[in-house]
Formats: C-alpha cells, structure tokens, sequence
C-alpha cells in the first residue's frame, strides 16, 4: 500500500467518522464505561489474582493510571477500589451477591451500547425478535454474552497490565547485571502492551458487533486503533500534566480528568471502526451483516450535508 492509499484510507475514515457524529456516541459510552468501571475492576482483579499475586495487580491497575492521568487520578482510583472492596467485606451475603448482579449488568449494558454503536456506524441493525419466550431466551442469551465479553476483556487488560509491570521491572533490575539489554527489554515492553491493545481491539471489532468479517481485516483495523491510541495516550498525559484540567474542578477534578480520557480513548476506538470499515471495503473481504441482523447503509455524507444546508436556513433571519 502507497502512502498515498494510506492517507486516502485516512481520510475518508475522518469523512465517515464526522458524518456518523462519532463524538456524541464516544461522549455516551463514556459516560457508561466511567460509571461501571469500578466493580468490574473489582471483579477482573480478583479473576486476575486467582493466576498472579493480589496485590500486584492491583499496582499494576494503580500504576498504569497514574502513568497516564496523573497521581490525583491515581489516588482517587485506589480510594475507590478500596472503598468498593471494603463495603462489600463488611456486607453480609446478600449486598455482595446484589452488588455483583449490578455489576454484570452494568457490564453488559457496556458492551450492549458499543454493540448498538458499532452496528451503526457498520450500517447493521439486528432483527426484531417475535414471541415471548424466543425474545426472552434472546435476552438472557444476549445479556451472557455480553458479560462473557466484559469480563474476558477485562482480564486480558488487567493480565497485561500485570505484566508489563513485571516487565518493567525486571528492566529496573537488569540495569545492575545486563546493562546492554535494558534497551532490547523496553522495546520488548512497549511491543507487548501494543500486541495485546491490538489483540483486544480485534476481538471487539471481530465479536461484538452483529456483522461477518475476516480476521486480516479486524486485525488490520486493530493494529491502526492501537497506534491511534497508543500516541493519544502520551498526549494526553502530556496535556494533563501541562493543564490545570483537574485543579480547576476541585475535588470533581479526578472524575472529570478520567472522563477525559475514556472520552478520547472512545473517539479513537470509533475512528478505528470507521477505518476498519473503510480497509476492508477498499482492501479485505469486505463486511456484511451477520445471520441475525440486515444492512441498512445509506449514504451518510449527503445526508449531513442535507441536514446541515437544512438547520441554516431555519437559523437564517427570515426575508422581508
């Protein structure tokens, strides 16, 4: 592929990606993601800590947000897994089993709502359900899924996590002994943590939504996310350690710094759907709706425009 295919590819990415009004999706599934994080962090690391130690995974959830957000953000994550933990140790049977069936469904509805959105910006939509029990047997069916899902990801990002602080901590030590390898390991460290983003990236554009496509192609569109998403990282820490985005909110400043984040990281995620969309149209196999589920794509640009041309002439003075 030329760079100038590439860039072609990028750019109508950025075309679809504006017209489908990405960033107001990205600013609800924030707002979800944000809000069910905890208790499915909870959750992870105690399925992580049956394999590794506790509590280093734990310094590896708290360190890899502190690398990226900040120490007040750092801090307030920790207040809040151990507050999430503690209330649940001093409740009897039935408030951790209660917050447990809270925490599966706030997960589910996470992956039900990147669901809805990647089907549209894929151009799905599932087909209705008729009758009671087959709508109800889909439901539940539905609902496994989607936590399967959450919690496969979830640990696979927190079992990554854990590793790279092993990794980066064998780097510290080999300092003293193999001084001429240090280089080699971080390189080593930064290739994992992209492997396994681009690994989690694949298999939520490969399984989550209603629609067949070929592996090359989700991994492609993976690889181009987790790149996106690897430099938006390091911007934004550096934007955040530049601004005054947390002091200016207060004790709010933590929240609002990490809404900041899953913000963007949802903005990037839905980029790369549009970019896997458009490289597997141009390039790959192509995508097409799954048994379940039947195409509804349209185009999307005049329709924006439509809109657009629409809302200025109801904004525009009246002519006398």
């Amino acid at each position: 592929m030329s760079a100038g295919e590439a860039w072609h590819l990028l750019a109508d990415s950025y075309s679809r990606w504006s017209a489908d009004r990405a960033s107001r999706i990205a600013a609800a599934l924030s707002f979800s993601i944000t809000f069910a994080a905890a208790p499915l962090l909870i959750v992870g690391m105690t399925i992580a800590g049956w394999v590794l130690e506790g509590e280093s995974v734990r310094a590896a959830v708290i360190g890899e947000v502190r690398a990226v957000l900040g120490l007040e953000a750092a801090e307030f994550v920790a207040a809040v897994l151990t507050g999430t933990s503690e209330a649940i140790g001093r409740s009897g049977a039935l408030p951790p089993a209660l917050a447990l069936l809270v925490s599966f469904f706030g997960a589910s509805n996470v992956v039900g709502a990147l669901r809805a959105a990647l089907n549209d910006i894929w151009g799905v939509r599932r087909h209705p359900r008729s009758g009671l029990v087959h709508s109800l047997l889909g439901t539940i069916g539905e609902r496994l899924f989607y936590l399967a899902t959450a919690l496969s990801i979830g640990l696979l990002i927190i079992v990554s996590l854990a590793l790279n602080t092993g990794l980066a901590a064998a780097i510290r030590y080999s300092v003293y002994f193999l001084p001429a390898n240090e280089w080699a390991l971080s390189v080593g460290n930064y290739l994992l943590s992209f492997l396994i983003t681009t690994a989690v990236f694949a298999v939520m554009f490969k399984i989550i939504p209603d629609v067949v496509m070929a592996w090359k192609d989700a991994l492609v569109g993976a690889a181009v996310t987790s790149i996106l998403f690897t430099f938006g990282q390091f911007a934004i820490s550096l934007y955040l350690a530049r601004s005054s985005a947390a002091s200016v909110y207060g004790a709010a400043g933590s929240i609002v710094v990490i809404l900041l984040w899953v913000y963007y990281s949802m903005q990037v995620f839905l980029y790369g759907a549009e970019f896997t969309q458009v490289y597997s149209d141009k390039r790959g196999a192509g995508i097409r709706p799954s048994s379940n589920a039947y195409a509804v794509r349209y185009d999307r640009l005049p329709r924006l425009d439509a809109e657009v041309a629409e809302s200025d002439s109801q904004d525009s003075p009246a002519q006398v």
